[in-house]
């Protein structure tokens, strides 16, 4: 049995999803002002178990689709974790990765791909490390 939450850390380095630009700031900040753009980002970290239609997820965090999970719409994030199912284009500054049991349909622009066994990818994928995610052009296809 866990009595606390585990500590976060005093500082994080993050990417601004906008203008590309380096932010640090402090380890359970969930939202921030950009300096560099002067756009409000979301810093957090984003856990679907539900259905979820969005036309955008945009986040410097990481999202992940759990197994009861199905997300629709554009995502783009710092790490994508797919574990249910996820539907549009996805576009990841880390990596994007589909697990056993979990379905990816549309379009991936990361730099990382991982798919394990028993994991669907459908789509076209644009991966590797000359692949810069937040400049790709968008297609606007939600499924």
């Amino acid at each position: 049995m866990q009595l606390f939450a585990p500590k976060a850390p005093l500082r994080r380095k993050i990417d601004c999803p906008l203008c590309e630009g380096k932010l640090e700031i402090g380890g359970r900040t969930q939202s921030i002002v950009c300096p560099h753009c002067n756009r409000s980002i979301d810093t957090s970290d984003h856990f679907i178990d539900y259905y979820c239609a969005k036309k955008l997820l945009e986040t410097s965090g990481d999202v992940v689709v759990d197994k009861k999970g199905t997300l629709r719409g554009e995502v783009k994030a710092g790490r994508v974790v797919v574990k249910g199912k996820l539907y549009g284009v996805v576009r990841a500054r880390v990596a994007v990765e589909v697990l056993a049991g979990g379905r990816l349909e549309g379009e991936i622009h990361a730099p990382l791909l991982h798919v394990e066994d028993g994991g669907a990818l459908v789509g076209g994928c644009r991966a590797g490390a000359g692949v810069p995610p937040s400049r790709a052009a968008p297609s606007g296809v939600l499924r």
